[in-house]
């Protein structure tokens, strides 16, 4: 197996960070982030891979692509 991390970050469209760190890929990562009530969205993203989430949900699941 190759050892692979990428930078793993939270933050609001406007660019401001929640939440980052640098996470193995091989490794499951569960985080909980207080948002304010104002933000209405969440950037999420893994390396080059992003999502835009909807940061009135209670849970918000980000899956990434694996090869196998």
């Amino acid at each position: 197996p190759i050892d692979f991390s990428a930078l793993f970050t939270v933050s609001t469209p406007e660019g401001v960070v929640l939440y980052q760190a640098l996470q193995p890929a091989n490794d499951a990562l569960r985080i909980e982030v207080a948002v304010p009530a104002q933000i209405e969205r969440l950037d999420v993203s893994f390396g080059s891979l992003s999502v835009n989430a909807n940061a009135r949900q209670s849970s918000i699941t980000f899956n990434f692509p694996v090869n196998d």
